[in-house]
């Protein structure tokens, strides 16, 4: 596992999701940003992976690798193959924790792939994630509530309505601190 992610990091993030705004991968680069300064100031070192596989160009597709430049400094791995399922679990085991931050989710697959590869998650309280992550007996993450929530209207497909959640970057580095205390 050491030849993706060198012994040196101490706590890897995973996110995997297709480049889109809704997906938030420049708010994810900049949270890490400032969670990778917190943590080095304690002689902590971590690590962001992406994965992100070209998807059709559409008008919300984002070029995330102009993101990068912004944070010469955060540690960045970023993979864009595809990859079987075998490589996927390997990429996810990993990761000490997975993130979806999507600002609207109808379920979010790379959660599911994640607890299923029996790592934790942190989440938008948006869409299918909450319910991934809260089961009956147990909680296999952390939920992070709204800092803002706009509704959108307007009948896409068969869905009269859905809510954008929006989830500030520093409450997305504040949950991922309160994972790294559980480790």
């Amino acid at each position: 596992t050491r030849l993706l992610v060198p012994e040196e990091y101490d706590f890897t993030i995973f996110w995997n999701n297709r480049a889109l705004l809704r997906k938030r991968v420049g708010d994810i680069m900049e949270a890490h940003n400032l969670f990778h300064e917190k943590l080095s100031k304690r002689g902590v070192s971590t690590l962001l992976i992406l994965k992100s596989i070209p998807g059709p160009k559409d008008q919300e597709a984002v070029d995330f690798l102009s993101h990068k430049n912004l944070f010469p400094e955060s540690p960045l791995v970023v993979l864009s193959n595809h990859y079987n399922i075998q490589d996927m679990n390997y990429f996810y085991n990993l990761a000490d924790i997975t993130c979806n931050f999507s600002y609207n989710e109808g379920f979010g697959m790379s959660i599911s792939e994640s607890l299923m590869a029996g790592v934790p998650v942190t989440v938008s309280q948006t869409g299918g994630l909450p319910e991934q992550v809260i089961g009956e007996r147990e909680i296999f993450g952390k939920v992070v509530r709204p800092a803002a929530r706009c509704l959108f209207g307007g009948g896409v497909g068969e869905v009269p309505h859905i809510y954008a959640d929006f989830v500030s970057v520093q409450g997305m580095v504040d949950a991922w601190y309160h994972m790294f205390q559980l480790k």
